[in-house]
């Protein structure tokens, strides 16, 4: 069957192989951020350039204060 001296090893190489991803998977996060984020403002600009300009509207209060009557 399995060697018992083995668990350990395939234990620790799990926990080894897990611990490389999930750095892999930070770093492919920041890279992707930060592209992200130098492209930013290159396509703010363009975007600015490109769309008519449209009236702002401002955001209204989830909660409208009623006028208080005396």
């Amino acid at each position: 069957m399995h060697d018992p001296n083995m668990m350990p090893l395939l234990r620790s190489l799990v926990h080894w192989l897990a611990y490389a991803l999930f750095q892999f998977a930070l770093v492919l996060a920041y890279l992707l951020h930060s592209a992200a984020a130098l492209q930013s403002p290159f396509r703010a600009s363009e975007e600015l350039h490109s769309s008519p300009r449209t009236r702002r509207i401002q955001p209204q209060p989830r909660l409208w204060s009623s006028p208080v009557t005396g």
